[in-house]
């Protein structure tokens, strides 16, 4: 029998007049409840790959590739490559930075040494 709901051509449930979607049947409307939970938190926030440390240049082109064959693939989305774009540019500023501040303390030192062995006149 179909659903006494106007425009629906879905079978009625056992014992009810209405469909599974239609349904007034407190224990139905529980489980559609339930179940459309369930469908909108499958697959979610569930990571692509294990956690790697980005510690050089090399590690962000290695997750830039990644990121280009995930969203060319479908398994992400464009939102999260924009994130995961954003995130290894401010990695890379920070890697940028960090060799700075080191080649400049390596120089400060070379500097203090040749201070150092100057004779005072």
């Amino acid at each position: 029998m179909l659903c006494k709901r106007p425009n629906c051509n879905a079978y009625t449930i056992k014992n009810d007049e209405f469909c599974y979607w239609h349904s007034k049947n407190p224990e139905i409307i529980r489980a559609r409840t339930e179940a459309s939970s369930k469908g909108g938190k499958a697959g979610k926030n569930k990571p692509l790959r294990e956690d790697k440390p980005i510690e050089s240049i090399t590690d962000i082109r290695q997750i830039m590739t990644e990121t280009i064959n995930d969203l060319r693939a479908f398994r992400i989305d464009p939102t999260q490559a924009r994130a995961i774009n954003s995130m290894c540019s401010n990695m890379l500023k920070i890697i940028e930075i960090c060799d700075l501040v080191l080649r400049l303390e390596a120089l400060e030192g070379i500097v203090e040494n040749i201070q150092d062995q100057e004779p005072d006149i």
